[in-house]
Formats: structure tokens, sequence, C-alpha cells
């Protein structure tokens, strides 16, 4: 007989032989002089063979949101059904619980989105910035210092997820109790007596 096929979800040999490839539905005929005869095949997605995720790379600021699509296909491309988990690594982000493939940026860094089925994974690489500044934290909290003597203070500021944000701070004195320089050295008061008997301030 001579075979032929009235669609394009396979292939078949001269020998009769159907190769699946595509889902879907076709005829595969079979003729000799005037007789032909046919049957129909139902093309089905076979098992999960690859995850594609989209996109694969993104830049976020923390406190920003992505929405990742991920797609299962088999051997031959065909979409199969996933139940996709989801995974962040080294900390930088949330996935939302309901598995829906939305990430909230956290942590400042480098890491990937990982989702998963049917032990088939598919990475993402994420790279988190900090957000907006959201407060200015010196250090030390507290400090004594002897009289006459100076000691550096460091700020630094932070967005609401405590990344480090880079400032440049403007620093001030109250109670003048000393002096501050513009890069955070503080510079304490002493007082001495002159020989008038005169109290004088002055730094050392």
């Amino acid at each position: 007989p001579e075979w032929s096929l009235s669609g394009d979800s396979g292939v078949i040999s001269d020998k009769g032989v159907y190769s699946a490839e595509a889902v879907g539905e076709e005829k595969v005929m079979a003729s000799v002089e005037d007789f032909i005869d046919e049957a129909l095949v139902t093309v089905t997605a076979s098992s999960l063979s690859v995850i594609g995720i989209e996109p694969t790379e993104v830049q976020l600021e923390a406190g920003a949101t992505q929405h990742f699509t991920v797609t299962g296909y088999d051997a031959a491309g065909n979409e199969v059904a996933i139940e996709p988990t989801w995974t962040v690594s080294q900390g930088i982000g949330e996935v939302d619980p309901e598995g829906k493939g939305q990430l909230t940026a956290i942590k400042a860094g480098a890491g990937e989105l990982i989702v998963a089925s049917k032990n088939i994974a598919a990475r993402a690489k994420i790279e988190v910035t900090p957000g907006e500044l959201s407060r200015i934290v010196v250090t030390p909290e507290t400090k004594e210092v002897p009289s006459g003597t100076s000691f550096r203070f460091a700020a630094m500021g932070q967005d609401q997820y405590g990344n480090e944000v880079e400032v440049i701070p403007s620093w001030s004195v109250t109670g003048g109790m000393g002096k501050i320089a513009v890069f955070g050295r503080w510079q304490g008061r002493i007082r001495q007596r002159d020989r008038r008997g005169a109290d004088v301030e002055g730094g050392r």
C-alpha cells in the first residue's frame, strides 16, 4: 500500500510505521489501486522533558517585583501541564506563596530563581540592588570620649530591608560638648584656666 497523512502531527514510513511528533489529530490513509482506507490518530503530549522560564535574567531594586512565566515541554516541544515549585537562592527575594511566579526582591546581591517539577528544573539569574534610602544608622550609638580626644563616627544609609545605601552625610553636634568634622571625627572640648583666672574653652 501507499501511505499518507491528512495532517502534520507525525510522519509515516513506506512500511506503515507512524512516528508521532506534534499534539493533534490526523488521518492515516492506505491505498492500493482504487481501494483506500483510513484510521484516526490522536497525538498527545508525552512526559515532561524541559521547563522554559521567562525572563531568564533580571536586575531588580530591593522592594520591586517581577513576574515569571514557566512552560513545560516534552521531548518533541509539545506543551505539558506542570505544577511548579519555586525557590530562591541566597535569600535575595521571596516568591508569592500561591506559586504564581511573582518574585519580590529583598536582599542585595546575586542569586537564582529556581522552578522545578518532576525532577526537571529551570533557573533565572537575579541581581538585586539596594532600594531607596529609608534611614541612616550612626555607629556607635553611644560612646564615651575623654575630654580633649577625638573619635571617628560612621554613618551608613539603609533601605527598608537593611541593604546598605551609599550616603554622604552632613554632621552636627548638639549640647556644645565638642565639634565634628565633615568626615565624622568628633573632637571633645577641654576646659582650662588662664593666668588671669578666666575660663577658656579650646580644642586639642
